[in-house]
């Protein structure tokens, strides 16, 4: 974890469990809740989607008059997205990969889909920077 947790924080708990996640906001022990953004230049994450609302003041209420809402852009994850985004939690929340639960979710074989990315952790496996084995890596 990037941030100071006491021992006793519910965050450094959640990290030696196991249960810590991470969302655009920072780390927490809620999972992926939807978040609504409210007000300039909020971001919402609902799903697999992310929106942000107009973030100058005159364009969001003139927006929020005109359509009743201030969004101003968003996009919505492929599956390659979240693949990657649920890897990438796991490494920054525990500090390691396990495969398995990867390749359940997301009925993928890792070795296979990763390859390229896999190929690119040699060097620093080689100089004892990351554990690499078939299971995953630390």
């Amino acid at each position: 974890m990037d941030h100071f947790a006491r021992p006793d924080d519910e965050l450094a708990v959640a990290q030696r469990e196991g249960v810590l996640h991470r969302n655009f906001q920072g780390y927490t022990t809620q999972g992926d809740t939807d978040l609504l953004g409210m007000g300039v230049s909020a971001i919402s994450m609902i799903g697999d989607c992310y929106a942000q609302n107009q973030k100058e003041l005159k364009q969001y209420y003139q927006q929020v008059d005109e359509q009743g809402n201030a969004l101003w852009r968003g996009i919505a994850l492929t599956r390659d997205d979240c693949i990657r985004r649920d890897v990438i939690k796991s490494l920054i929340c525990n500090f390691r990969l396990d495969y398995a639960p990867i390749e359940k979710q997301w009925d993928l074989h890792f070795a296979d889909y990763f390859a390229e990315d896999l190929k690119l952790l040699a060097p620093l496996a080689k100089d004892g920077l990351v554990d690499v084995d078939e299971k995953g890596f630390r």
